[in-house]
C-alpha cells in the first residue's frame, strides 16, 4: 500500500533511468531501507531495465545523514556529523489547530490513496485468487 501511494518500484526506477538520453552522473535511490540483502536485490531489479548502470559508480542508495558534494569533475559521498549533545529545535505547531494530513479526502480525513487514480491499478491478486506477483518487482 505504501509503495502504491508514494514510491516507485525498483524495476520501474531502472526503466526511468534507461529512458534518460544523457544518463545522470550519479543516480541516488532514496526512501528505501538500506541493508545488504535488500540493496543487492533492488539493484538487480534496476539493472534488469538499465543494463549500463554500475553500482557504486552510477547509482547508490541514500542513507541517513548522507551528504553529496558535487564538483565539476566528481561527486563525493560523505556522512554528516551531528553533535550528540545539541537540542532539537522546538516543534512549531499551527496556532489555529492541526493541519489536515498531507494526503486527505478533501474533508481533512487522512487517506493515503486520495491522490491516486485507482482505475489503472494492478491488483495484488487476480479475480481467480492467484497472486499477481513477479520476482522482478512488476
Amino acid at each position: 500500500m505504501v509503495e502504491n501511494s508514494s514510491h516507485t518500484p525498483q524495476g520501474a526506477y531502472g526503466y526511468i533511468l534507461s529512458q534518460i538520453s544523457t544518463p545522470p552522473r550519479l543516480a541516488v535511490a532514496a526512501h528505501f531501507p538500506v541493508a545488504d540483502d535488500l540493496v543487492a536485490s533492488a539493484f538487480n531489479s534496476v539493472q534488469a531495465h538499465c543494463t549500463n548502470i554500475v553500482f557504486g559508480t552510477n547509482i547508490v542508495w541514500a542513507f541517513d545523514l548522507m551528504v553529496l558534494r558535487v564538483f565539476p569533475d566528481r561527486i563525493e559521498q560523505r556522512r554528516a556529523l551531528v553533535s550528540d549533545y545539541c537540542f532539537n529545535p522546538p516543534v512549531q505547531l499551527p496556532t489555529n489547530g492541526m493541519y489536515a494530513p498531507k494526503y486527505n479526502d478533501g474533508h481533512g480525513n487522512g487517506d493515503p490513496f486520495a491522490q491516486i487514480d485507482l482505475s489503472t491499478q494492478i491488483p495484488a491478486t487476480n479475480s481467480n485468487g492467484t497472486v499477481n506477483y513477479r520476482s522482478d518487482g512488476y
